[in-house]
């Protein structure tokens, strides 16, 4: 007899996924070997990583890479293979929308060029609400000015906005009177294009 080398097939369309989700392969890549033995099947993706259900994995054996990381290799029969393929999901790095793939490479213990097809996958952006810390009480004198320290403000996705900058506003709420707010920044030059002084300085 002759050995015919494994084959692999995914789905040809460009699949869409939203920022900070996840695609279950089930239906979009699946294998086959009309010799019907062991194969090895790899999983990798670039931007990603790999969640094979857990259960699965102990029909077959380990061979690289790990389960929920960016590749795994696992030896088993064909239809267990298909049964691992279908329960695993594709989870695209934190924050990050744009274009990746998931590679599967398939070989069996004869051949030893791999059949290999891509998944190729679309991460939408998704906005990510900006970020505060700051702390919960402040002891302040008379009469003195105080800094406030531990005050900090990020967002993830300020790159994708018009002007790559974020609008913050600070203000006091004082019931007896005579406070006052100033910003001490190296870039206040660039703070003041978007962010004006309130009434009697409480605000800024």
């Amino acid at each position: 007899p002759v050995n015919d080398p494994p084959s692999a097939t995914a789905t040809s369309t460009t699949l869409t996924i939203a920022e900070d989700g996840e695609l279950r392969l089930n239906g979009h890549l699946r294998v086959a070997d009309i010799d019907d033995e062991l194969i090895t099947v790899t999983m990798s993706a670039v931007r990603g990583s790999i969640n094979v259900n857990s259960d699965l994995l102990g029909g077959g054996v380990l061979i690289g890479g790990a389960n929920n990381s960016p590749s795994i290799a696992v030896r088993a029969t064909v239809s267990l293979l298909n049964s691992i393929i279908e329960g695993s999901v594709y989870v695209p790095d934190t924050n990050f929308n744009g274009v990746d793939k998931v590679t599967i490479s398939v070989v069996d213990s004869v051949v030893n060029s791999p059949t290999i097809v891509f998944l190729n996958l679309l991460i939408t952006a998704v906005n990510d609400p900006p970020t505060l810390s700051a702390p919960t009480a402040v002891l302040v004198d008379s009469n003195k000015n105080t800094i406030i320290n531990g005050v900090t403000v990020d967002d993830v996705d300020v790159v994708e906005t018009w002007s790559g900058l974020l609008e913050v506003k600070i203000s006091i709420e004082d019931e007896i009177g005579g406070g006052s707010l100033s910003i001490s920044n190296p870039q206040k030059s660039l703070l003041s294009q978007f962010i004006s002084g309130g009434d009697d300085n409480k605000s800024t």
